[in-house]
């Protein structure tokens, strides 16, 4: 993992486009956005945080295809462990440039649950919010 994220990489996560594909609540979130829709969803299931989160291109790097969806799977397989509501989601580059990027979006866990989670996948950051429908983008354990 490296001890800096390069700006580039920064600003692309910052300004991302995260989608999320709940059943009959299809959305899109936005770093330091409220989101109505979001908290809605946090409502629906009686829960008062979300989080974003990815297997692929772990430390930024892209990765090879088959390794990105066995990890994944991985990951959703630990999600379903905790029990957490999970639904797709995407990652897009806000100009479209790029590949799309799956995501698991869970409800429910703690901001440290979320953020374990990302660090076993050798994710430099992840998506979160509390209550107030936020998205923060939390970076794991690099310096900016």
């Amino acid at each position: 993992m490296p001890a800096t994220v390069p700006r580039s990489i920064i600003n692309a996560f910052q300004h991302a486009h995260y989608n999320v594909f709940a059943p009959g609540n299809h959305f899109t979130a936005h770093i330091g956005k409220r989101c109505d829709a979001l908290a809605s969803l946090m409502a629906d299931y009686g829960k008062n945080t979300v989080s974003i989160l990815t297997a692929y291109n772990p430390d930024a790097k892209t990765g090879d295809i088959d390794q990105n969806r066995h990890a994944q799977q991985a990951l959703f397989e630990e999600i379903h462990k905790l029990g957490a509501p999970c639904f797709s989601g995407q990652n897009r580059a806000a100009n479209g440039d790029g590949p799309a990027e799956p995501t698991w979006v869970v409800l429910g866990l703690s901001r440290e649950q979320a953020k374990n989670l990302a660090q076993r996948f050798r994710q430099l950051a992840f998506v979160f919010s509390d209550e107030c429908a936020k998205p923060e983008l939390v970076w794991t354990h690099v310096r900016m």
